[in-house]
């Protein structure tokens, strides 16, 4: 391949990764009660602060 076939091909990867949704990285949980009955449920979002970096994900629950 030369260098113009191999710059196209780049560019297509690049322009359908651009396409495609950017995945969702979160915490999910599930609190359940002394009998195993759902009481609570959701998910904590990390934010775009995180890029590259680590974050702590936390969810406060009243019991």
């Amino acid at each position: 391949m030369n260098e113009i076939a191999i710059a196209n091909v780049i560019a297509v990867v690049i322009t359908e990764l651009q396409l495609k949704p950017v995945p969702e990285a979160y915490m999910g949980y599930a609190l359940y009660d002394s009998d195993s009955m759902l009481y609570e449920q959701g998910k904590v979002i990390l934010s775009k602060k995180a890029r590259n970096k680590h974050e702590e994900l936390i969810k406060k629950i009243a019991v």
